[in-house]
């Protein structure tokens, strides 16, 4: 049996595309083995007043190898860096990363390089990190060359190399407790250096943006960076770190409560918007009164509104206050394929901000008629609504259940839960706990006429959630529900002219997309508002004519195509169903036969009539 998992009583369970030149693996080795036959020369001194302090010295050595430090700065390690440094590491970066001289980088993506870009240096690196974007200058028109940095600013260049470096990862949240005093134009490049793991805090989970950056702090994080840079190349690939860095700031820990008060399960969701949107599994809350978040930071929320849900599809969108969330960047789940490496970021048994890998077993598995994607990442309960992450950090999943047996677990496709995103139809959890309660037979008004209705109800009386209406001439509706319409999707079958719906509605009409099926053999699949065919579609008639195109109002209006059974064709503009405009009309040989305008269906010639 497929198990969600919720905890409680519920228990339900890119560093850059090379453009030419060899791939950097091999770069890297030849740089690496050019260092060696520079042993002598490269070889760090003994620690002292001119070594990098015992923590540091790996990593600036690593830096070395790999040819990001010039030679004359491999030094005085201890001293800060200044900006006419920084930016020689920044443009060395840039050199080696896509291994052609700056000239040409710059020159390849059609930038300016600026001779006297700033009034007190003409240094060339300065003016090559100014052209690409790293750096600016002073209101004045200075640079300042010999002035030191501060780390805020550190990660303000680094950031900007990253980007000239088309690193696409997204940052993630700033849980320094000296946050507030970060300077606005820092926020970002910080959040990005934190959740990658280039730059880290320092004592008492402070950042100090406004210390002084040494030179060996200037190396470690270039090595750095660079080896994120390295994790998007090969195929946007990032290590587990990575990912926990820059993900996990995005998943929070859910506490659900009875009306009493009382928890009664726990779960995961994750942020998709800044401004408090949140994904998770709709049986995560469920029966819930009300519930609250706890992210990493410790910020914790009150869950405010239901925005969106589907029963079947066990998919919920909620929205919490806040502001400036971290969130996850959406993936593609129909690129999956089978042996993937995958992530899983949520709270098992309670224990929130928990990684965990493993490989895409199916991509597509069906279980109880649902198509889910089969994982071994586990899962445990307290893991629904968490995040199912691909090997760049996007969300392509929602973890929800297991199934019996070992390593069989289950995520909703991230592309199932896109069309619930953009829905706003708030609803608070108080009020949908009402209606996981179920009727049978109950006599309601709905669409204007008295129905008997069976199924979910808002506050015992309120059709709403998954349910079937019927009405005395022999009318039916059966699908979602939302506070007494038909909302979402459903099938509506009409008596008087024995006609058939399946599709989206919307406040009581047919709006979305869908199928009409006539009595007579017509069909109709496409767009729908207002309950009328309206946007594109393929109307095909029981003769065997069929329509594609543009509709409004049930009319063929726009550019469509017209082909009769009989192999003769139009294709053209339509107004109120008849070739009204130009077009051109096909014979059955498929020989062009007439070309010009048309009205109300007849051809008028060449001129356009007046």
């Amino acid at each position: 049996m497929f198990s969600p998992v919720k905890s409680g009583k519920m228990n339900k369970g890119k560093h850059p595309r090379r453009k030419s030149g060899a791939p950097m693996k091999n770069k890297r080795f030849i740089v690496f083995l050019s260092a060696l036959s520079l042993a002598a020369s490269l070889s760090l001194p003994a620690a002292g007043a001119d070594a990098p302090s015992d923590w540091a010295k790996t990593e600036v050595e690593s830096a070395i190898s790999q040819g990001l430090v010039p030679r004359d700065l491999q030094s005085s390690y201890q001293t800060p860096i200044t900006r006419q440094e920084f930016c020689r590491l920044a443009v060395t970066m840039v050199e080696v990363v896509e291994e052609k001289p700056v000239s040409q980088v710059i020159a390849d993506r059609e930038l300016q390089t600026k001779e006297n870009a700033f009034s007190d240096t003409q240094d060339d690196y300065a003016e090559n990190a100014c052209a690409l974007g790293i750096v600016n200058g002073y209101e004045d028109g200075t640079f300042r060359p010999q002035g030191s940095i501060t780390r805020q600013e550190a990660a303000k260049m680094l950031y900007e190399t990253a980007k000239v470096l088309e690193y696409t990862g997204s940052g993630g949240s700033l849980t320094f407790s000296d946050r507030d005093n970060i300077a606005s134009y820092a926020v970002t490049a910080v959040k990005f250096a934190s959740s990658t793991g280039v730059m880290k805090g320092v004592e008492d989970g402070r950042f100090d943006p406004a210390g002084l950056y040494t030179r060996q702090q200037a190396y470690i994080t270039m090595d750095r960076l660079l080896s994120v840079l390295e994790g998007e190349s090969a195929g946007g690939e990032m290590t587990a770190n990575q990912i926990f860095n820059q993900c996990s700031p995005a998943v929070c820990y859910m506490e659900v409560y009875d009306a009493a008060g009382q928890a009664i399960g726990t779960g995961s969701a994750f942020a998709v918007e800044e401004n408090g949107k949140l994904v998770t599994n709709y049986h995560v809350i469920r029966d819930a009164y009300s519930a609250r978040v706890k992210f990493p930071n410790g910020k914790t929320y009150s869950v405010e509104n239901v925005l969106a849900y589907d029963v079947k599809r066990d998919v919920a969108v909620l929205s919490i206050s806040a502001q400036g969330l971290p969130t996850l960047p959406l993936g593609d789940s129909s690129t999956l394929v089978s042996g993937q490496t995958v992530y899983t970021i949520g709270s098992p048994q309670g224990l929130d901000n928990t990684i965990a890998n493993g490989i895409v077993s199916a991509t597509n598995r069906v279980v109880d008629g649902r198509e889910y994607i089969q994982t071994t990442a586990p899962i445990s309960p307290g893991s629904s609504g968490g995040a199912l992450l691909d090997g760049s950090g996007r969300c392509v999943g929602i973890t929800t259940g297991t199934l019996s047996g070992q390593n069989l677990n289950f995520a909703v496709p991230i592309n199932d839960v896109k069309e619930y995103l953009d829905k706003n139809d708030p609803i608070t959890l108080e009020e949908l706990a009402g209606a996981t309660s179920r009727v049978t037979n109950m006599q309601v008004t709905l669409m204007g006429k008295k129905a008997t209705y069976s199924g979910e109800v808002l506050g015992g009386a309120t059709p709403h959630g998954e349910g079937r209406a019927e009405w005395a001439d022999g009318s039916y509706y059966e699908g979602t529900f939302q506070r007494g319409m038909p909302w979402g999707k459903g099938t509506y079958y009409k008596s008087k002219d024995q006609s058939l719906y399946t599709g989206d509605f919307y406040a009581g009409f047919a709006q979305g997309d869908g199928v009409l099926k006539y009595y007579n053999g017509d069909q109709y699949e496409g767009q729908f508002a207002g309950g009328q065919m309206h946007g594109k579609g393929t109307y095909t008639f029981k003769s065997g004519d069929q329509y594609v195109g543009e509709l409004a109002y049930g009319s063929f209006q726009g550019e469509g195509v017209y082909t009769y059974a009989t192999g003769e064709k139009y294709v053209g503009e339509f107004r109120n169903s008849k070739f009204d405009g130009y077009g051109r009309y096909y014979g059955t040989t498929g020989k062009l036969e007439r070309e010009g305008y048309w009205y109300q269906g007849s051809f008028k010639g060449e001129i356009k009539p007046v």
